[in-house]
């Protein structure tokens, strides 16, 4: 039985060993004003002055998708290494969205015959960041990264905002402050 210090020495660390779990920092990979990948993009992305800067998004720039009758808007791009969710398990971008709906994010194989996704759903009228978790996904088989935006939605020309995706990485060598301006380049 362990008595009370032993037990704070204990929860210390614990918390610290998560701490550091997860204390490599965030890699900006797109702001749509600086920082920019190289989107396939389905219908239009566009980076236009950002509509409601506030403390949520004070950024003077932001990605605007105009959606279609398509259930599948989305945004892609390939990665020039499979993703590694052991260096990067975390994922997370603003969303301004008009409506209820929802933001799927997907990474899939080469063949599209294997996927991981998360699906969260953004506040509408208020600029709201979405935290995507892929701490237990697989690392090494996926080399596509999709966004598909108001997913299985089917109402025409409704503009989405997007803007600051980051990756967080868990070793530390990468990471940047946010804010920090950077380039990702994938093909």
């Amino acid at each position: 039985m362990m008595n009370k210090a032993s037990k704070s020495i204990f929860l210390a660390v614990l918390l610290m060993a998560t701490a550091l779990l997860y204390a490599g920092g965030w890699e900006l990979l797109s702001d749509w004003e600086s920082a920019f990948v190289d989107w396939t993009v389905v219908n239009t992305l566009t980076t236009v002055a950002n509509p409601q800067i506030d403390a949520d998004n004070p950024s003077a720039a932001c990605g605007r998708y105009v959606t279609t009758t398509n259930q599948w808007d989305l945004i892609y791009v390939d990665l020039s290494e499979p993703a590694d969710f052991t260096l990067h398990p975390l994922y997370r971008l603003k969303v301004l969205a008009p409506t209820a709906g929802s933001i799927l994010y997907k990474f899939e194989n080469a063949g599209n015959t294997q996927s991981v996704t998360r699906e969260l759903y953004p506040t509408p009228g208020k600029w709201d960041e979405l935290l995507f978790d892929f701490a237990d996904a697989p690392s090494g088989v996926f080399v596509r990264m999709v966004i598909f935006i108001d997913f299985l939605g089917t109402t025409a020309n409704k503009y989405w905002y997007v803007d600051d995706l980051y990756r967080n990485t868990t070793a530390g060598v990468d990471s940047l402050p946010p804010g920090a301006p950077t380039s990702l380049r994938v093909t």
